[in-house]
């Protein structure tokens, strides 16, 4: 078994992952999260829930489907099978472990996987959250090469009763056009998928690998019709909205009432946590004045809600 360091957890791996931080523990029988290889069953009819390629089954067990690459079963918050198409590249395989299988586990454990990369400030960390291609890898990678601690990219794990996030993985997915913006070299990395310009980019030095506290939410958006980066303050009701949004596979939350329970979670945290809008342009010339916007946030500690589990 290998033992890595994933989502702030100790996960114990048949398989290697290169991009992960090793555990200090060698012991699987301490081990939060397994992955083997094996076949991996259908799910237990009958079926619950299936949709985007995930299918949960009577016993909370979900299969996650992806046609010419594999078949993940995921069961009971802590268990991952991994039954691979012969052939299939690996960096393609890490990707999905990396995000919907992990999302899944996360349902499965009670927890909040936000669609997001997250940021440590003095008072705990801010999650940037948006849709894909919305900019939150290029946006956290760049804060990195400022000099600021990041607690990873595109999945960021939060408990609901103690408003602490865990951090996810010490890489980030850039695009070739986001690399040349900001002179990383993708030559020898290993692309996120087969056919997509977007590549594993190992962030070791700026990973902070600690839990902290949830003080604040940026949404990221893309707004092709803003002439330059905006920050707005949004109300409770719109943050709730938008935080809801970006729950990684909202519907997984398994038990009936999960997905209320998940909209509860949204509006709790909307209620104590500031939210903003951060609207960018389409030019990544712009780039540094939506730096500076964050940064300017975090300076005037403007990202720093109510930390108290109650509420």
């Amino acid at each position: 078994m290998h033992h890595y360091r994933l989502g702030g957890w100790h996960l114990a791996s048949e398989v290697q992952w290169p991009n992960l931080l090793p555990w200090p523990v060698s012991d699987e029988r301490r081990a939060d999260i397994v992955v083997r290889l094996g076949d991996v069953a259908p799910p237990t009819p009958p079926v619950r829930l299936e949709r985007d390629r995930m299918t949960v089954g009577a016993d909370h067990r979900i299969v996650f489907d992806v046609p010419a690459l594999a078949r993940f079963g995921m069961s009971g918050g802590h268990e991952v099978v991994i039954e691979p198409v012969p052939g299939a590249p690996w960096p393609d395989i890490q990707t999905c472990l990396f995000t919907p299988v992990l999302g899944a586990i996360c349902h499965q454990r009670g927890l909040v996987p936000l669609h997001g990369a997250g940021l440590r400030t003095r008072a705990g960390a801010i999650a940037i959250v948006g849709h894909a291609g919305a900019g939150k890898s290029t946006t956290i990678t760049a804060l990195a090469q400022r000099g600021h601690r990041i607690l990873g990219d595109d999945l960021l794990v939060v408990d609901p009763g103690t408003m602490r996030v865990q951090p996810s993985f010490p890489s980030v997915k850039l695009s070739s056009g986001s690399c040349a913006a900001l002179s990383v070299d993708h030559s020898g990395l290993e692309p996120t998928m087969r056919g997509q310009d977007k590549w594993h980019v190992p962030v070791r030095q700026a990973f902070d690998p600690d839990t902290t506290h949830l003080t604040g939410v940026i949404h990221l958006q893309h707004d092709p019709r803003a002439a330059r980066p905006r920050l707005t303050r949004l109300a409770p009701l719109q943050a709730t909205v938008v935080i809801y949004a970006m729950v990684h596979r909202a519907y997984l939350s398994g038990q009936p009432g999960g997905q209320e329970r998940v909209l509860a979670t949204a509006a709790r945290l909307a209620r104590r946590l500031p939210a903003w809008q951060l609207s960018r342009t389409g030019d990544l010339a712009d780039l540094p004045s939506l730096l500076g916007l964050i940064e300017d946030l975090v300076a005037a500690d403007g990202l720093a809600g109510d930390q108290s589990p109650g509420g």
